[in-house]
């Protein structure tokens, strides 16, 4: 029989997804409330297990982007399937946890960046952009990181006057195709571009399937070098970037931000954020076609299913 519905086990969850130094998801002394749950969908499965934490309050799903051990690389990550599997669980809302590269001297390494924007320069090298193959649904990519989501973070972040970083906001993540670093020449080309601020590798397509998936999607990310646009900065290595990630705590932060975030966030209105409903009215394939495929239900009836017309499912 299709699924033409999602789990939604925790409709109220926050999902929060872990990169670079943040495989094992040992956030803080959280509790962990419920057993992992390893979900494979239409899409494969996960990066690995999503484990469910109350925090202040409030209940978060943790999904380790690259694996336990860093085991899957940025162009490898199935964006899809963690997409997926955090909304079957009945998350709507996720923040994306990064580490990334400055553009810019006035954003230093040890800087929390929270961009509004992102730049997709991964020249096709990722396994997949969209759930939607077999369907015809343009969905509206602007402001794919949520102002009110990111708004939300920068305050969380702000309120911790402890640590000796800056904090920025706004500005435009350009994601590089990985797994290697990038050439003095590309980096010098990324800052020709004046909203260009900070380099990533994995913040797209994974922001894009989040928006297909009706999640609300921000980036909160760790400036751990310059990139290699600076002259006495002539490559980046994995040693420079883990020893930023250690000196500057970046799991330490990611629990303080989480503990002043949990109390203070509440559910956005469709006034102040329309991020979960862009599917309704983005789907231009005839409704009817879809519903009396079988095999269009069985991939999309969960996804699609709310916003066709015609009768109910």
């Amino acid at each position: 029989m299709a699924r033409t519905m999602f789990q939604d086990l925790y409709p109220e969850a926050i999902g929060v997804i872990g990169g670079s130094g943040l495989s094992r998801m040992g956030i803080g002394d959280f509790v962990e409330v419920h057993p992992p749950h390893m979900l494979e969908g239409p899409f494969g499965q996960p990066s690995g297990p999503i484990t469910m934490r109350e925090i202040g309050g409030k209940l978060f799903g943790f999904l380790p982007r690259h694996g336990e051990g860093h085991r899957i690389p940025a162009h490898k990550v199935p964006a899809r399937a963690n997409a997926w599997a955090l909304r079957d669980l009945g998350i709507r809302t996720a923040i994306g946890c990064c580490a990334v590269g400055s553009l810019r001297k006035g954003v230093p390494p040890g800087t929390l960046v929270i961009p509004s924007g992102l730049v997709n320069d991964t020249q096709g090298n990722r396994p997949a952009y969209t759930f939607f193959d077999e369907v015809t649904v343009h969905i509206s990519r602007a402001e794919l990181l949520c102002e009110y989501l990111g708004a939300a973070i920068t305050k969380a972040c702000s309120a911790n006057n402890q640590r000796e970083g800056s904090i920025f906001r706004g500005g435009s993540c350009v994601v590089i195709p990985g797994p290697g670093f990038g050439t003095p020449d590309e980096s010098h080309i990324r800052r020709l571009h004046n909203p260009n601020l900070i380099v990533g590798m994995t913040q797209d397509p994974e922001a894009t399937l989040c928006a297909e998936a009706g999640i609300r999607y921000a980036v909160l990310c760790l400036v751990t070098d310059y990139d290699v646009w600076r002259k006495e900065d002539t490559s980046v290595d994995v040693s420079e970037v883990t020893n930023a990630l250690i000196r500057w705590d970046w799991e330490g932060l990611i629990g303080k931000m989480l503990e002043r975030f949990a109390p203070a966030w509440e559910e956005p209105s469709a006034k102040e954020c329309l991020c979960t409903q862009r599917v309704h009215g983005a789907i231009q394939m005839d409704h009817h076609v879809i519903r009396e495929s079988p095999d269009l239900m069985e991939l999309y009836g969960a996804l699609l299913g709310p916003h066709l017309q015609g009768r109910p499912i």
